[in-house]
Parts: C-alpha cells; sequence; structure tokens
C-alpha cells in the first residue's frame, strides 16, 4: 500500500515538473502556417529517427539474452527520442522559425 502511495506522488511530482512543449514563431507569418511547418518536420524528424535507429536494437522487450535486453532496447529507443528531437529543432529552425518565450531560453 505504500509503496503504490510513493509511486503514485512521484508520478505526480514528475508530471508537475514537466515542461510545456516549445511555441514556434516566425516574423510574417500565421498560426496556420505554423503548425503545417510544425506538423511537417515532426513527420521528417519521425521517419529520420526510424530510418537511422530501426535497427539498432531488437525492441522486444524478452528474449534470451534476459533483463539486458530490455534495458538496451530502452537505451536506444531514448537515444532515437532525442535524436529526433534534435532534426526537429533543426528543421524548424532551417525554415526561419525560433522557439518562442521562455522555451527559447538554454
Amino acid at each position: 500500500m505504500t509503496r503504490t502511495i510513493v509511486m503514485v506522488a512521484l508520478a505526480g511530482l514528475l508530471c508537475a515538473c514537466a515542461a510545456p512543449a516549445p511555441t514556434w514563431e516566425k516574423p510574417g507569418t500565421g498560426a496556420a502556417e505554423a503548425k503545417r511547418f510544425t506538423q511537417n518536420c515532426q513527420a521528417f524528424a519521425a521517419v529520420e529517427a526510424d530510418r537511422r535507429y530501426r535497427y539498432d536494437y531488437p525492441r522486444e522487450t524478452g528474449g534470451p539474452m534476459g533483463p539486458g535486453d530490455r534495458f538496451q532496447a530502452t537505451m536506444a529507443d531514448n537515444e532515437a527520442s532525442l535524436f529526433k528531437n534534435r532534426v526537429f529543432n533543426e528543421c524548424m529552425q532551417s525554415h526561419g522559425y525560433r522557439k518562442a518565450g521562455a522555451a527559447a531560453k538554454p
């Protein structure tokens, strides 16, 4: 029972600390155009990450190698996610967009 309460409290704390997704702006563009570029860059980044990391490590969580398989698959997924975020940011910047507000600060 205590473990469940601790897990729920930890999950709530993590959600409270999560930063909102950054907004992107470009002088002279409207919200519809920014949304279109955001969707295009997200799709491009997902394809690039999949192309680069598809065969890095088997995604099955259980296998003959034991629990290390699960750890290695998780690490490969995390690396692919970081790569996808970087490609998305570079795509938006290459189209002249920049992060707006507090998300723009390093």
